[in-house]
């Protein structure tokens, strides 16, 4: 009866451990820290705005405006055309810039 209490209980004490750690990305470190100490703001196809005139863009805003606006991660979708890094978002037809101009 002892083994089975003993064992009752390491099962609790793994699972509760499992569902913090999961609950904390992860780490046990982080679970007493605010989400905006663990976490990015970020904007996924970046560079794909309606301001710089991409068909179907992802954002409204450049990447400056969204950097200004607290934005700190930047999904980039970065090609190798011709030799020049170039940023567009699956087919290059809705639009595309060289990475120099975008940074």
């Amino acid at each position: 009866m002892k083994n089975k209490v003993f064992c009752f209980l390491t099962t609790i004490c793994i699972c509760y451990s499992l569902k913090v750690t999961a609950q904390c990305n992860g780490s046990i470190e982080l679970c007493n820290k605010r989400f905006n100490e663990v976490a990015f703001l970020t904007t996924h196809n970046a560079f794909n705005c309606q301001e710089h005139g991409f068909n179907l863009p992802n954002q409204t805003w450049g990447i400056t405006k969204q950097l200004h606006d607290g934005v700190r991660g930047l999904m980039l979708d970065v090609y190798d055309v011709n030799g020049v890094l170039t940023v567009y978002h699956g087919y290059s037809i809705l639009g595309s810039m060289p990475l120099s101009q975008i940074l």
